[in-house]
């Protein structure tokens, strides 16, 4: 690679398990226009006492994380130098991070004839989820699997970060990416602690340093440090779930393929490892490509969503709210569902609405207290924090409440939350009054379903694009050119 610039850094930290500097720039505005190699007096070189030569390639003005050919380069800088009082001059390389990985009509075609996948083209942009859904037989897990060369594709090519995989000694590239799967496929021989730990050592770490990345992976992903000598059999599925994560995120890898991950548990504990996904997410920004059968998980989890037609074929690609909003065909309409216009309102903010102030008791009221706070035959418990506990009806009661006495079918929305939240708490709530409460869980006030439908009957849609499928490479049903296709107009119910 060539061009960019050079600027003077002081290195501050330098993490050689993940490539990763953190720099205090200073650019000096020199034109570069040579290759990367620093191994004389050139840009490049490193100015310090012991004259060692190392490169970093970076995005000027925030961490970024190398090329894999400068693990090395790292690695020496770690061990030669005292990494906190060093001056760098550093290779900037201009990157074009448009798109991470990239399919240009890629097709798989087995022996047999079988169409996994034809002639599919998209994009999975750097630092987002990429969720690939649809039904069975769709191919896409075969698409995922096409990107780490576990499927080698017949047509077309895929290119991660505008290199070809295929031109990759296979191993490598597979060390480079997480790999999450259903059932996690932890080896049940190995100890939790070893099953995190196998990408790391394959590449070199020493046993006490990959240990330690795996003390550290258990608690980003929820788990004791206590799990570490345990054996996937002894955990649950949810826990071994959270392992094979950890597993994926060990040697941090930039690119990560997770296939239906979380498929294999309950609801409950689904729902949990959702959330606990996208805070990490949200932490680490990895390049995700997620492969679900369920439309519900592709629209949480995603940044954008491919839905692919029986044939592996592209039917649209877009972010969560366009494609509920605007489905491109019958076949993507029915595939999202009828009820896609409440579920749109998850990515509508609620507004500062008008709260009404509630009156509450706690637990052990009696029912002379509770009747004197009941408005319109109920009233709200809450505990010493004023967390709510649930709804009662002061009619019902003859003695002093007791957790078992209160009814909890209804849900509580944080202020500010998504639109969607707010009105399940109103239409879920046996009162009808909504409750909203703070980001520690106390209680504001209470709203009416009639109150957030107003707001929603202001909110307009996302602006339809009329070139976006064009642009996706989407490949209508049947053959239609995607110019003569409409967006799906309903009856109004």
């Amino acid at each position: 690679m060539v061009g960019g610039r050079v600027v003077i850094g002081r290195l501050v930290t330098v993490r050689a398990d993940s490539c990763i500097a953190s720099i205090e720039w200073t650019d000096v505005g020199y034109p570069l226009g040579g290759p990367l190699s620093v191994n004389g007096p050139q840009p490049g070189r490193l100015i310090h006492q012991n004259h060692c030569a190392a490169g970093y390639l970076a995005q000027r003005g925030q961490s970024q994380r190398p090329a894999i050919n400068c693990y090395r380069a790292i690695t020496t800088l770690r061990r030669c130098l005292d990494v906190s009082h060093c001056l760098l001059i550093l290779l900037v390389i201009s990157v074009r991070f448009a798109c991470m990985i990239r399919f240009d009509a890629v097709s798989k075609q087995y022996p047999d004839g079988t169409l996994a996948v034809d002639e599919l083209t998209f994009e999975a942009p750097t630092g987002q989820i990429t969720v690939l859904v649809g039904p069975s037989g769709c191919g896409k897990t075969t698409s995922l699997r096409m990107i780490n060369r576990m499927i080698q594709p017949t047509g077309g090519r895929i290119l991660i970060d505008d290199q070809d995989p295929s031109q990759m000694d296979e191993a490598q590239l597979r060390r480079g990416i997480g790999y999450v799967i259903q059932h996690a496929g932890l080896f049940p021989h190995r100890t939790v602690a070893a099953n995190i730990a196998t990408v790391p050592r394959l590449i070199g770490w020493d046993k006490r340093k990959a240990e330690a990345r795996a003390l550290e992976l258990l608690e980003m992903v929820g788990l004791p440090a206590s799990f570490a000598k345990r054996y996937p059999a002894q955990l649950s599925g949810g826990q071994q779930q959270r392992v094979g994560v950890a597993r994926a995120l060990a040697a941090d890898p930039p690119v990560m393929l997770m296939d239906e991950p979380f498929s294999a548990v309950d609801p409950i504990v689904r729902e949990q490892l959702q959330d606990e996904f996208l805070r990490l997410q949200e932490d680490l920004g990895k390049t995700i490509v997620f492969v679900t059968h369920d439309i519900e998980e592709a629209i949480k989890l995603g940044d954008q969503v491919a839905v692919l037609r029986v044939g592996g074929r592209l039917a649209q690609l877009a972010d969560p709210a366009y494609l509920l909003a605007h489905p491109v065909d019958d076949f993507v309409a029915d595939f999202v569902g009828r009820d896609r216009g409440y579920r749109a309102l998850s990515f509508q903010p609620s507004p500062q609405f008008p709260l009404t102030r509630e009156q509450t008791v706690q637990l052990g009221a009696t029912p002379a207290q509770a009747a004197a706070a009941a408005r319109e035959g109920w009233v709200l418990v809450i505990d010493a924090d004023r967390r709510p506990l649930g709804w009662i009806e002061p009619s019902r009661i003859t003695v002093p409440i007791q957790p078992g006495m209160l009814h909890r079918g209804g849900t509580v929305a944080k202020e500010g939350g998504p639109l969607r939240n707010t009105l399940d708490a109103a239409l879920s709530s046996p009162s009808r009054r909504g409750v909203i409460v703070d980001s520690d869980g106390a209680i504001l006030g209470t709203v009416r379903a009639h109150e957030v439908l107003a707001e929603i009957e202001e909110r307009s849609r996302p602006a339809l694009q009329p070139d976006s499928r064009q642009e996706a490479g989407v490949q209508p049903e049947g053959g239609v050119p995607p110019e003569s296709l409409q967006p799906v107009e309903e009856a109004p119910a």
